[in-house]
């Protein structure tokens, strides 16, 4: 059991380090306002189905 729960800790670990922003040309406030629209979208997806507050 120990063996499955550090198997899927590892691959959830493995999983977030594939998440890079690389767009060529931008800046660090480029990237800050593309964060804030994709979670005010994320946000609002999930107050639309009920599942939190806005």
């Amino acid at each position: 059991m120990k063996k499955v729960i550090l198997l899927f800790a590892a691959a959830a670990l493995l999983a977030g380090c594939t998440t890079v922003y690389t767009r060529e040309g931008r800046t660090g406030a480029d990237f800050e306002t593309d964060r804030k629209a994709c979670v005010l979208a994320v946000k609002e997806d999930l107050a639309r189905k009920g599942l939190c507050e806005t």
